[in-house]
């Protein structure tokens, strides 16, 4: 009977890990609540005849078992375990146990080496292991750092663009020729500068800050995938450090990453040997890189970063376009034979900016 009632708290276990990270649409078949309150029922039975072997109700322990057999059975077949439910069982109470999942949710990473994640997560398609399944509330959502950064990136872009383009270039023409302006007029038009200034600067570093979280994310999550297969240097370089324990730069990360993760003796390329200096690291480092250090290590010495608003829009469009290259090209570096990561729209402006466009309407 022990082993009957074991067997129950494992199950319930399994069904939920499952069924926190389960869209709403793909089962209602038993609330989370339901879940918890059979588990615990279960877990005292347990207890209690661990004092008495007596002490068990039959017709209670096949009451739990007809209550959680279908929902068992439809997580089964839908998450396809790669492991006994035991060991799944065993590994998800560690991991509740040390992590924040109600606030965090679980790494896909955790999840992908026991569960058939195809219900979660595109086919065929490649996300790093440290993307955080929603939970709960959350439950049928995900977040993955570096797409966040691209997203706002994205946002701004075309904040910027569309008050450059309709309010900006109309009043601008609006005003002709005129030497003189009025009070109203001049207050107007710098109040447009500031829109167009703070739109673009936050496209800028946020575009900046999706590149270096997505150069770590793919060495990060390259370890984690392979943690058993790698030796300590390598481990400690994929993490963005060196073995004296200080930050590598992005341009290090560039060369180091991709050696390791194709097992090369030596890289490809280099951003810091200027003679192989190509499209579009060649604009990184010469153009992109100086301007995102003026805005966030401003000083004297240093290219200026105040800009007007034609100025800007120049600016955020080549950065887009730059950024987006180099990103695509580390991609092909580290992986020459893999599709370009669908979770990042393969790197597509104009996808970007069809999918994301929306997001502006009736925004102020």
């Amino acid at each position: 009977m022990k082993n009957k009632i074991q067997d129950i708290i494992n199950k319930l276990y399994f069904i939920e890990l499952c069924r926190s990270i389960s869209r709403k649409e793909v089962t209602e078949k038993m609330s989370y609540r339901e879940i918890r309150d059979i588990n615990q029922k279960a877990i005292e039975l347990l207890e209690s005849m661990k004092q008495d072997e007596k002490m068990h109700n039959k017709s209670v322990v096949k009451n739990m078992e007809e209550r959680i057999s279908d929902i068992f059975e439809h997580y089964n077949r839908l998450f396809s375990p790669k492991i006994s439910i035991s060991l799944i069982s065993k590994k998800y109470q560690k991991y509740i146990e040390k992590n924040d999942v109600g606030n965090l949710g679980i790494e896909y990473g955790w999840l992908v080496q026991f569960l058939d994640m195809k219900n979660i997560s595109p086919p065929n398609s490649y996300w790093p292991y440290q993307t955080r399944i929603g939970v709960g509330h959350y439950s049928g959502t995900h977040r993955i750092q570096e797409k966040s950064f691209l997203e706002d990136g994205i946002f701004f872009y075309i904040k910027a663009n569309d008050f450059y383009d309709e309010k900006f270039i109309p009043k601008v023409k609006s005003l002709g020729n005129h030497t003189i302006l009025n009070v109203d007029d001049i207050e107007e038009l710098n109040n447009m500068k500031r829109h167009i200034s703070g739109y673009s600067s936050s496209c800028f570093v946020n575009l900046y800050n999706f590149l270096e979280s997505y150069v770590n994310s793919v060495g990060y999550s390259y370890r984690l995938y392979n943690i058993d297969n790698l030796d300590s240097k390598s481990k400690i370089i994929l993490e963005g450090k060196d073995t004296r324990g200080n930050f590598l730069s992005l341009e290090d990360k560039i060369k180091s990453f991709h050696k390791i993760i194709r097992n090369l003796d030596h890289p490809v390329f280099s951003l810091k040997d200027k003679s192989q200096l190509n499209y579009p690291f060649k604009e990184f480092i010469d153009v992109i890189k100086p301007f995102r250090d003026s805005i966030m290590h401003n000083n004297p010495s240093k290219l200026r970063a105040e800009l007007g608003p034609a100025e800007w829009i120049s600016v955020i469009r080549k950065s887009l376009e730059i950024i987006l290259e180099v990103a695509k090209e580390f991609w092909r570096y580290c992986y020459p034979n893999r599709n370009l990561p669908a979770y990042l729209f393969e790197f597509d402006k104009d996808q970007l900016i069809d999918v994301l466009s929306p997001l502006n309407f009736n925004s102020n």
